[in-house]
This record gives C-alpha cells, sequence and structure tokens, in this order.
C-alpha cells in the first residue's frame, strides 16, 4: 500500500508539472481548401494487404506481379494515417487491368474496380471510413490510355491514335493511346470522371499527363465535376514541366505536381553543406519527396553519406512549413530505402523503421494544421550563414519563422525586424530566442536541425510558474520522506 501511495504521489506531481509546461495550441481554420491537406501517396497492390489475397497471380518475388495490396488493406491503416498528419490519402489508379497491370494503368475497363483490390462496395467503405476521420479520398486517373487487351482497342478503333506512345514510362507496353478529337472519347471520359464521384464519393483526382489533354476538354471536365460537389479537387500530374506556369493559372487545375521542385531538393538534401535557398523562391503547388519510380529520398541521403533520419527531418520541415502542398509517398515514415525501380514499389514494411521520424512528423504536421500562415501566408527569406537559411511566412495577423541548418557546422543568422518587447519561442525544439543589447535576435541552430519559431510577449522569467513547480517538487520530496520513515518504523516494529 505504501508503494502505491509513492507511485501515487509521483504520478500527481508528474500531470501537474507537465500541465504547467504543455505549449498552448492553436485553433484550425474553418474553411479547409486543397492548400490545407497533407497527402498520403499510396500505390494500391503495395500498401497493404487486408483480405489476405493469395493466388497463383499473387507473387511477392516477382516485382512486376500483384502482391496482395488492396482497399481493405488501407481502409485498416487509416488510424496510422491520421495519427500521422495526413488529410487526404491519394491512391493510384483502381479500374480493372490487363493481368499484371498491378500499377494501375493497364486500363481494360474505366467503370470496373480491379478485383485484385476489391470491389466498388469496399472503395464505398474506404471512403466512408476515412471521411470520418476527415481524410480525403484523391484517386489517381489515367484518362490517356488504354490497355491493348480492352474492348475499346478491339471494337473501337477509331477512338485510338495509330502512332504506338512512346515507351518513357515502365507501364507503356501494350497500351493505346486515346484520341480526344473524337467527341465520343471526350463524351466517353466524362461519363467516368462523374461515375466514380456518383457511386463512391471520392474527393478529387490526380490527372496523369494532364498536359496530354486538351484544354477545352479540362475545363469541361472540371466544371461538371465542381456542379456536382463545388469542393471537388483537381490535381495535374505533368509529363512536360514546360507547361508548369500555364497549368498553374488554369481556373480548372486546382494544384499542379511540381517536378522541378523534387529535382532541386533531391540535389540540395543529398549533400550536407548545401543552403536550401534555391528552393524558397519556387516552391508551390504540389510538393513530392519520394515516389514509386524513382530512388527513394532515403537512399539519396545515405548514398550521399547522411543520417536518413536526420535528412528527412530537414526535408519535412521545409516541405510542411513552405507554400505548396506536402505529399510523402507510402513508406517514407519508416523510411524505406530502394535505389529505384523495382525496388522502390515493393510492399511497406510496417514492422520495421524508426518511430522518431514519425513523431517528427506528427508534430510538423500538427504545426501546418495550427498555423494557417505556414499553409497560406506569403513567404520572404531572412537571413543566410552558409548552409543555414532564415524565412519567414507571413500574413496580415501572423509572422512565422523557420530556420533550416543544412550545414556540418552550428550557424547562427541574425534578424532584426522584430518589434520591441518580444521574443521568438521555438516551437520544434523550444529554442527562445531573446533581443540582444543591440536590437537583435540570433538564431542559433546545431548542425543538421530546424527550428519555427513563433513571435510572442517576452514576459521575463515566469516567477509564479517557477515557484508552483518548486513547490511541487518540495511537497514530492517531502513526501516521500514521510512515507520512507513510516515504512522504516514498521519494519523496525
Amino acid at each position: 500500500m505504501n508503494y502505491m501511495k509513492k507511485n501515487w504521489l509521483m504520478g500527481i506531481c508528474i500531470i501537474v508539472i507537465s500541465f504547467v509546461m504543455t505549449s498552448p495550441t492553436y485553433a484550425k481554420t474553418e474553411n479547409h481548401t486543397i492548400q490545407d491537406d497533407i497527402i498520403y501517396d499510396i500505390l494500391i497492390d503495395r500498401y497493404n494487404n487486408g483480405n489476405q489475397n493469395s493466388g497463383e497471380d499473387i507473387d511477392v518475388k516477382d516485382p512486376y506481379a500483384y502482391h496482395g495490396g488492396d482497399l481493405a488493406g488501407i481502409e485498416a491503416k487509416l488510424s496510422e494515417i491520421e495519427d500521422l498528419g495526413f488529410t487526404a490519402i491519394s491512391l493510384s489508379p483502381l479500374m480493372q487491368n490487363a493481368k499484371k497491370g498491378y500499377h494501375g494503368h493497364w486500363t481494360t475497363d474505366f467503370k470496373k474496380v480491379e478485383p485484385h483490390f476489391g470491389s466498388m462496395k469496399d472503395l464505398q467503405k474506404l471512403v466512408k471510413s476515412a471521411h470520418e476521420k476527415d481524410i480525403k479520398v484523391i484517386l489517381e486517373l489515367a484518362p490517356n490510355y488504354v490497355s491493348n487487351d480492352s474492348d475499346i482497342v478491339k471494337d473501337k478503333a477509331d477512338w485510338v491514335l495509330d502512332k504506338q506512345p512512346k515507351k518513357d514510362t515502365y507501364w507503356k507496353e501494350d497500351v493505346s493511346q486515346l484520341d480526344y478529337t473524337n467527341q465520343a472519347v471526350r463524351d466517353y471520359m466524362l461519363e467516368v470522371g462523374t461515375y466514380w464521384l456518383d457511386e463512391s464519393g471520392i474527393d478529387g483526382y490526380i490527372i496523369d499527363e494532364a498536359d496530354k489533354l486538351p484544354m477545352t476538354f479540362l475545363e469541361t471536365f472540371s466544371k461538371r465535376l465542381k456542379e456536382k460537389n463545388p469542393e471537388f479537387q483537381l490535381i495535374a500530374s505533368l509529363k512536360d514541366q514546360t507547361h508548369y506556369e500555364t497549368f498553374k493559372q488554369m481556373d480548372a487545375i486546382d494544384l499542379v505536381d511540381n517536378q522541378a521542385f523534387t529535382e532541386t531538393a533531391d540535389d540540395i538534401f543529398a549533400k550536407v553543406e548545401n543552403p536550401i535557398k534555391p528552393l524558397i523562391k519556387s516552391t508551390n503547388g504540389l510538393l513530392a519527396m519520394d515516389d514509386d519510380t524513382q530512388m527513394r529520398f532515403a537512399q539519396i541521403a545515405g548514398e550521399g553519406g547522411r543520417n536518413a533520419l536526420t535528412t528527412w527531418k530537414l526535408a519535412l520541415t521545409y516541405m510542411y512549413t513552405s507554400e505548396g502542398v506536402p505529399m510523402v509517398y507510402q513508406g517514407s515514415e519508416l523510411p524505406m530505402y530502394a535505389p529505384g525501380m523495382p525496388e522502390s514499389q515493393m510492399l511497406v514494411q510496417f514492422n520495421s523503421g524508426d518511430p522518431e521520424l514519425k513523431e517528427y512528423m506528427q508534430r510538423i504536421a500538427a504545426l501546418r494544421s495550427e498555423f494557417p500562415v505556414l499553409r497560406n501566408g506569403k513567404t520572404e527569406e531572412v537571413g543566410t550563414s552558409e548552409a543555414m537559411t532564415v524565412y519567414k511566412r507571413y500574413n496580415d495577423e501572423d509572422t512565422v519563422f523557420v530556420a533550416i541548418n543544412n550545414d556540418s557546422k552550428s550557424r547562427a543568422v541574425k534578424i532584426a525586424d522584430i518589434p520591441e518587447g518580444k521574443r521568438l519561442k521555438g516551437l520544434l525544439g523550444d529554442n527562445i530566442v531573446k533581443r540582444n543589447d543591440d536590437g537583435e535576435y540570433v538564431m542559433t541552430l546545431s548542425r543538421e536541425t530546424s527550428e519555427v519559431y513563433l513571435i510572442e510577449d517576452d514576459t521575463g522569467v515566469n516567477w509564479f510558474l517557477v515557484g508552483f513547480i518548486i513547490m511541487v517538487m518540495v511537497v514530492f520530496v517531502v513526501g516521500i520522506i514521510v512515507l520512507s520513515r513510516k515504512q522504516k518504523a514498521r519494519d523496525q516494529a
């Protein structure tokens, strides 16, 4: 019983101290748009096997066969996805495919779910469960190509182009390109777009190779979908990044995949001592650091002689605090390594990984959620010191500073445009930066670390809080001494 009293007293003290030391929380914005999202990108067949599918055509040893991932497997992991701070999931194409079409790009029927992934009821169930957690479901739509085994190629020759598509992607074998000069093709694909919205209640599409579609079709497509659901989201994935600015200006498109960001970020974070400054002015659109076709980011960091966990933290800090919408490929939270295709498409190794990266992802996602300025504020570079860069996100109400030190040494950056009587409070590492005698604020970071700073009133030392903590600790110590003496007395009796 005495030990129980000790544990009870200790528990009370810990709870009280934790309560008074907890940082304040901040309210979320009510009007949620695509700019507020953090997307988890899923290759369905290579994510999680929920129905324990097995069969002759499922072979995890064959990198180009089905591996058993399905819609039920995704639904089973929704709570984990939610805990990591994601507000949307992106699913690889799930329409019925030809044999070994695990990637979803060998479409044989645009209005059926691939049986390996489940059924329409499974998709409806997934969407319903996701919506209950305030998670959007976005489908990747591949409207340009169709499998040569499809009825379209066999029965509607005038729907496809005579010229075979250039095999510049691993799945562009045995496919034909649809001819969008044919009104019948455009009408059919409009039906396809509305079909999946009507049947399953999905929240958006990522349109694969959107720059190969006629602009007029995209405008009609967008209008048709948004008439049914004004909040429906359309994300353009481009084959040619020279079209980025054009698509960025389109009212029909809500977001554009920024592949130039991925390439630049990979080069910067591949090596220590590369400043992130080149990213700041060009970061917008859909931001990804990993995907299913390239060398995985952890591998890039490792081959550059870096610790993958440390490097991922720096990259996530930038992605989540810069203009644009972050998208993280499945397994990055572990992280997973791969030199490229086909290893980059292996099943997620849920029983491996480092919980520290997941915890960091939760924290940085929480900051993005709690501070609207990190999602919709303007960006301005504040200062640099070698490979340490400081920038701020600001609007009429708030200003938040972000410091990222991608250097091999500790660095410091001075800033002066902060009102007197204020200080900077670190939200990731609890760092405090106060105004010095020269009226400057000096942000100092250890090597390969980052921090997000909030401006707050400099109230000096909170003696009431310090006194309260000391009092609690004294009560704790005295309580332990009293209990120990009583126990000792009993033992001697």
